[in-house]
């Protein structure tokens, strides 16, 4: 079963092989971890969209730039701030 075959299955709720094995990125700290946990320093550690991680053994998967906001649009009115969040 190649990758498209497998994500078109996941999404139809078919039986497959395996779950598709895709991810976004990971946190500057997990590199480092990882460095000391003997990934070698040349290892790819990008996670692009439109392609896979050999390294890592994750899928290729494709992005279609969708904008799912409301519309109109409304303005932004602050109504609460600290030093920890932002309530919008």
């Amino acid at each position: 079963m190649n990758g498209r075959e497998r994500f078109l299955r996941t999404l139809r709720l078919q039986s497959v092989d395996r779950v598709p094995n895709v991810e976004l990125g990971c946190w500057g700290q997990t590199y480092e971890r990882w460095e000391r946990e003997g990934m070698p320093r040349d290892a790819e550690t990008t996670f692009g969209v439109h392609r896979g991680n050999e390294y890592f053994g994750l899928d290729r998967w494709e992005a279609v730039p969708v904008k799912v906001l409301l519309y109109p649009q409304f303005d932004e009115v602050t109504h609460y701030e600290d030093d920890e969040i932002i309530i919008y």
